[in-house]
């Protein structure tokens, strides 16, 4: 019977937060496998005001130059200095390098079970 209650009808007002956003990560998951550098979804998805950090390395530093690998130390900018419109052009370049659309299951949980 608790199981048809809609998400937030309890304590747990933040089931109905964690509900949008997985239909957000869902549909975007759906849209990624039709092609990777699409972000319209998740462009929809956010708030005017936002900010995000550049996903462009600042600095990227050779940790170990042995064979069979090559390690590097990447830093990000901390920074959130991007609108949405910036953050999603660098999503989307950095999607670009992204040929096949391998299936991408995003998960949803509840109170660190999965369901």
């Amino acid at each position: 019977m608790l199981r048809k209650l809609p998400a937030g009808f309890d304590q747990f007002a933040n089931e109905k937060v964690q509900d949008r956003i997985a239909a957000i990560f869902t549909e975007w998951s759906s849209q990624l496998l039709v092609s990777p550098q699409q972000t319209t979804v998740l462009g929809k998805a956010m708030a005017i005001e936002f900010l995000g950090s550049s996903l462009r390395a600042s600095q990227a530093k050779t940790v170990n130059d042995a064979s069979p690998f090559k390690v590097w130390r990447v830093t990000y900018p901390q920074e959130p200095a991007l609108k949405s419109e910036a953050f999603l052009a660098e999503l989307q370049s950095s999607l670009a390098s992204i040929r096949d659309s391998r299936p991408l299951r995003i998960g949803r949980h509840r109170r660190g079970f999965p369901s």
